[in-house]
């Protein structure tokens, strides 16, 4: 059993795994064993100079996602953690395949964001025209503009994370093959 700890952001305490060939324990919980295994998930973002970095796996309906979210490259403690849980999973789940992108609670998190950022806008848009009737075109312009620019863009949000939309997947043992997740 080979046991790794690290920061899955700056300000946050240590986790601890631990990843054998018959399964995956964090922080002294009971071993999860891969056998029960239904789901894995991978999601790479690098946004402005920041990681998001995630593999989901999911047992039921107990999720556990082993991130990573900060500046600069990827620790070497966490990317080693990754390639021992990506090689021991293709060693005993061969027949899995990987979900490619984020899933699960975030999608959901985004699809509703998306959906909040597009009705304000349009409630922005709405607001400018009544101001435009009611009042005038300088009062309206402020709503009315900032609601055509929100109103697309939570659209366009909510749209690339709908949650029935099936994400793209791949062979777990073509996954492992070409996984190199950072630092050795």
């Amino acid at each position: 059993m080979e046991r790794f700890t690290w920061r899955p952001a700056l300000l946050a305490r240590h986790w601890r795994v631990d990843v054998s060939a018959e399964g995956l324990a964090m922080g002294g919980a009971p071993l999860r064993p891969w056998a029960d295994l239904d789901e894995v998930g991978w999601a790479f973002d690098e946004v402005a100079q920041t990681l998001v970095i995630g593999l989901r796996l999911r047992w039921g309906r107990r999720e556990v996602v082993l991130g990573y979210r900060g500046r600069g490259p990827m620790p070497s403690d966490y990317a080693a953690m990754l390639r021992a849980v990506v090689r021991a999973l293709a060693a005993a789940r061969p027949d899995l395949e990987v979900v490619i992108g984020h899933g699960g609670r975030p999608r959901r998190a985004m699809f509703v964001t998306g959906v909040g950022l597009a009705v304000l806008g349009l409630a922005g848009v709405a607001l400018g025209l009544w101001w435009l009737v009611t009042l005038s075109v300088g009062e309206a312009l402020g709503p009315g503009i900032v609601g055509a620019v929100v109103a697309p863009m939570g659209l366009a949000i909510a749209l690339a994370n709908r949650p029935w939309v099936a994400l793209p997947r791949m062979p777990l043992a073509d996954f492992a093959a070409g996984f190199d997740p950072g630092p050795k």
